[in-house]
């Protein structure tokens, strides 16, 4: 039996595994069957908590993510958050401070512990890189590209979104209405366009002050959910960088609001919640 945490950051769920621990065969075919909302415990993707690789010179664990179908991202902000609070309810911080390595960084998180089940995490996301290369663009398939937009042909309409990268890839669509957009349709249809051969994550975007952004987000390899973290950073970066809002600001979403800073430093950093759910064990079939 594999131990795992259920665990949520505005309602962006996940899995959370010490793989260190109880190491992982197959994590995309462990991905797929526990993360299934009808016949499994249910969750937008699996977290797995390995050995850092360094022998714990850089960080206790390195953060891995998988998404529900299986397949593999390359950074995830409200799972780092998870992970974070993880580590520390597990002894691996210091004074509620505990570093995670997710791909080639580290990422230095700060834990405010409320209660048994619920903390508050302050946590760098990345620094945002902006245009077709930094998201893995197909060129050919991109209509007309200025600067860090791109117009992309969907069949029946046509969308220039800003292409940024925040250690995933996004598309960020500014909009006047957020819900008057079919959200699973245009995610659907970005996320799978030819321009984009390793997906990309859309995210609609509504400007309602200086300092508040509304974020719905379409996650490849999941669909639509309640929040996500490398997302509400690109949406601030691409509207701050296109002088629409302040570069401190709330990005209110359907699980919640995050508080996200681009500091002069050009990091991009969080504020939200981390909640422990339930905890249980799988049987060890992958």
């Amino acid at each position: 039996m594999i131990p795992f945490t259920k665990m949520q950051a505005l309602g962006n769920d996940y899995v959370v595994i010490d793989a260190e621990a109880h190491p992982v065969i197959d994590a995309s075919a462990l991905a797929k069957v526990i993360c299934d909302r009808r016949t499994g415990v249910g969750a937008d993707g699996l977290l797995l908590l390995e050995a850092s690789g360094d022998g714990g010179a850089s960080a206790p664990r390195r953060m891995r993510i998988v998404n529900a179908d299986g397949t593999g991202a390359e950074h995830c902000g409200n799972g780092l958050r998870c992970a974070a609070a993880h580590a520390v309810a597990h002894g691996l911080g210091n004074d509620g401070r505990v570093s995670l390595a997710v791909g080639h960084d580290v990422f230095e998180a700060q834990v405010e512990v409320h209660d048994e089940a619920r903390c508050t995490v302050h946590a760098p996301v990345a620094r945002p890189v902006f245009g077709p290369e930094a998201v893995g663009a197909n060129l050919d398939a991109l209509g007309v590209i200025d600067g860090a937009s791109a117009s992309l042909d969907l069949g029946s309409q046509a969308i220039t979104p800003i292409l940024v990268a925040t250690g995933n890839p996004h598309a960020v669509l500014l909009v006047d209405d957020v819900e008057a957009l079919d959200l699973a349709l245009l995610g659907r249809a970005v996320e799978h366009h030819a321009a984009f051969p390793k997906g990309i994550n859309l995210h609609l975007v509504a400007v309602e002050a200086r300092d508040r952004l509304f974020v719905r987000s379409w996650e490849r390899g999941v669909g639509p959910t309640q929040a996500c973290g490398t997302g509400a950073a690109a949406a601030l970066a691409a509207v701050a960088n296109a002088g629409c809002c302040s570069r401190t600001v709330t990005a209110r979403m359907p699980g919640g609001d995050m508080e996200l800073t681009w500091g002069d430093d050009d990091w991009l950093r969080m504020t939200g919640e981390a909640v422990t759910v339930f905890g249980g064990h799988w049987p060890r079939a992958t």
